[in-house]
């Protein structure tokens, strides 16, 4: 009988005296190095725990946001607020407190515009899905054996659908969650009517819906013209296909500024300190931005 076995043995291995017969060709350990050397992924646009909020504050928004994460099949989420009112240090909290769930984090900056396109957005999503998750991994990379010429196209839409969607259909059955934020979505290129932010916008706004149940999708944006008109184009709640949350819906708004300026206060040295009453003058003066009371307080 164990003869047989071995016999039949094309692949295996030992565990702990435990000896495993694989029936396919044994996982492919070098699949993260592949798909990038194929995807060539754009650096720095990963989850930084240096940007997430202070502790007890942003608790309402969230909340509300680890409510969403919690249900299979909800839609898409977009939190949409003006520039500094710390849209990104939210989107960062949600992927540190997520990051189990985690597949991939990615933030434009106009900065560094000519990388951070949308093309190289969504390869970059693809080849953090792949190394996150083996199944997908493995998926996208038969893909692109099978047909490498995508690797070349420039079209959103079948980046999206062969790089993303396709692949991320073996986790259909899974039961698990999937987590992917997209960051600064204002800073995705210039406004151009079907130019490629134009392209990413509509994908986002009308096919996300063709990822897998499991498949949450958190954005972020500044309140821009062609998002707006995008989110007007939805003719009601029930229809919509994606959620809204605004910043300047958020409650305790001023008291969380409160709290940051103090904490920044605190570790300065005794000259550079603010009395609390000074502290909450200035909270109430910086009308909701984050950023305001980030560089008022960084000079004092």
């Amino acid at each position: 009988m164990a003869t047989e076995s071995f016999r039949e043995a094309h692949h295996f291995r030992i565990d702990n005296a435990t000896f495993v017969n694989y029936n396919e060709s044994p996982p492919d350990i070098n699949i993260p190095q592949k798909l990038e050397q194929k995807l060539k992924p754009v650096t720095g646009t990963w989850l930084d725990k240096d940007k997430v909020c202070l502790e007890g504050t942003r608790t309402d928004i969230i909340e509300k946001i680890s409510q969403w994460m919690s249900q299979n099949g909800s839609k898409p989420l977009l939190l949409c607020g003006q520039a500094g009112t710390g849209k990104s240090t939210i989107s960062h909290t949600i992927g540190s407190k997520f990051e189990p769930k985690l597949g991939a984090f990615f933030g434009f900056n106009r900065t560094f515009a000519a990388t951070r396109t949308p093309s190289n957005a969504l390869r970059t999503i693809a080849y953090r899905l792949g190394i996150k998750f083996p199944e997908i991994g493995t998926k996208l990379l038969s893909i692109i054996q099978a047909n490498p010429n995508v690797l070349e196209s420039t079209s959103i839409l079948e980046l999206w659908k062969t790089l993303i969607v396709d692949p991320a259909q073996v986790m259909a059955d899974s039961g698990q969650q999937v987590l992917i934020i997209i960051d600064a979505l204002d800073e995705s290129g210039k406004r151009e009517e079907d130019g490629p932010r134009d392209k990413l916008l509509s994908l986002l706004f009308n096919r996300l819906h063709e990822l897998p149940q499991g498949f949450h999708v958190f954005i972020t944006s500044r309140p821009e013209n062609d998002v707006m008109e995008y989110l007007q184009g939805q003719e009601s709640l029930d229809t919509q296909a994606i959620q809204v949350h605004y910043m300047s819906n958020i409650q305790g708004t001023n008291d969380d500024i409160y709290k940051y300026v103090y904490s920044r206060m605190m570790k300065k040295t005794v000259l550079g300190n603010l009395e609390e009453h000074q502290c909450k003058i200035l909270a109430e003066k910086a009308g909701g931005f984050f950023q305001w009371a980030n560089i008022v307080s960084a000079t004092r």
